[in-house]
């Protein structure tokens, strides 16, 4: 349940300014079932002289039959969605609220009128016109801010279900449903609450913005099926660069493979450069695993910073052949690992094994790819810019026949002896 509200946009309602009337929607279908009724009397009136003019008369009759009879459909409908919004009126003790005012986010596929009223009777809450009047998805930033309290008072007397949706009403809500915090914070270090329960607990304190939450949530990375394991890390990455510092910390002193490997993906998605040190502090160590070592260079991929990047290049260096192959694929798809490898070329301190790592990877890359790059470049840094690039890359690639198409792109952007030294 908490992973498919975090997998599913968020959906917007405009609110109503006027609270829905049993009387009003009964007149307006009322008017509109006469509507039909004279409609079809009309047109059973003049059927047979319709029908008169044989081929024109039959396509007519087919048209108005075709338009009548969905309306007609329709307006049955409405009187049953009508009652049936009244049946829910008298079941939940509430105002009548019409097919405009269904609550939304608590709506399920086969209980079209399942609403928040089913969760809060009249006896535990107070639901006046005010409420109404904002009953769509406002409901949760101007409504629900003043019921708190109410359904803090009657959280603990709910089923598993009912805590669920009410915490998920609390999270829609974000910093507004603050003095909610504690409670939630209660939940999800509840070892005895029901766990999905303390992962929508989880969900809401990230959307509020509650630190204290980050810690509990690392606990239980590990400690369930893989599903509810990705939406332990999908909640800690909601809490974007305020939890920077809690992964940094938990993966240094980290000892199990597959929770190091599930705290660097998080900090990869957060994509914040500050993590970028002890991720470079973790590939650069002896005894990481390849495993562990692989998850950092899509951590650092993911992360999508000139820092991430830079590191990504360096590790050529030491990298194994696994390592090679994933920071080839990154470079085929990423311009700025392109140019800071071509710009390696230019290094003479470099060995001659990591300067033909460098070049095997450049070479993967074909003369249309490099003709666009280059082309890119000129517009957003200027010509001089890319004849620079060019030129290196034109200086250290091979006169061999499989390289004279990559050649014909370079000597486009080069054009003087002199560029190099200009620049």
């Amino acid at each position: 349940m908490v992973s498919d509200v975090l997998d599913t946009p968020q959906q917007s309602f405009d609110p109503i300014v006027k609270g829905p009337k049993f009387t009003s929607d009964v007149i307006n279908t009322l008017i509109s079932s006469i509507m039909a009724f004279f409609a079809w009397l009309l047109f059973f009136s003049y059927y047979g002289l319709i029908l008169s003019l044989e081929l024109i008369g039959i396509v007519i009759t087919f048209i108005v039959f075709m338009i009548l009879l969905p309306y007609t459909l329709f307006q049955i409908g409405r009187w049953f969605e009508i009652f049936a919004y009244q049946l829910l009126t008298i079941r939940s003790g509430m105002q009548y609220l019409n097919y405009k005012t269904k609550c939304p986010f608590l709506k399920r596929k086969r209980l079209t009128f399942y609403c928040i009223a089913e969760q809060i009777r009249p006896k535990d809450a107070v639901f006046d016109d005010t409420f109404l009047k904002c009953h769509k998805a406002s409901m949760w930033q101007e409504c629900w801010s003043n019921r708190v309290p109410s359904i803090l008072q009657v959280f603990d007397t709910k089923l598993p279900k009912q805590k669920q949706q009410l915490i998920f009403i609390l999270a829609n809500m974000k910093e507004k449903a603050a003095q909610s915090k504690t409670k939630m914070l209660e939940v999800l270090n509840n070892y005895e609450e029901d766990i999905e329960s303390k992962l929508a607990a989880g969900y809401a304190l990230a959307e509020m913005k509650e630190e204290k939450a980050i810690l509990p949530l690392l606990t239980m990375l590990g400690k369930f099926d893989q599903r509810r394991d990705q939406t332990v890390r999908a909640i800690l990455v909601r809490f974007q660069s305020s939890a920077t510092p809690y992964l940094a910390e938990a993966l240094v002193n980290c000892e199990s493979e597959n929770i190091c490997g599930a705290l660097i993906e998080v900090l990869g998605k957060i994509k914040d450069p500050s993590s970028v040190p002890v991720l470079k502090e973790v590939l650069s160590k002896p005894e990481t695993s390849e495993y562990i070592r692989l998850e950092v260079l899509y951590a650092l991929q993911e992360n999508a910073t000139n820092e991430a990047y830079e590191v990504l290049v360096h590790h050529l260096r030491n990298a194994g052949d696994e390592e090679h192959e994933v920071i080839r694929t990154i470079t085929q798809s990423n311009k700025k690992m392109v140019l800071l490898l071509i710009e390696l070329l230019s290094d003479s301190s470099i060995s001659k094994e990591y300067y033909e790592k460098v070049g095997d990877i450049l070479a993967s890359l074909d003369a249309s790819a490099y003709d666009k790059l280059f082309t890119q470049i000129s517009q957003e840094e200027g010509s001089e810019r890319a004849r620079y690039l060019a030129r290196i890359l034109k200086e250290n690639t091979p006169e061999d026949m499989e390289f004279q198409p990559l050649h014909l792109v370079l000597q486009k952007y080069v054009t003087t002896p002199e560029s190099l030294d200009e620049f």
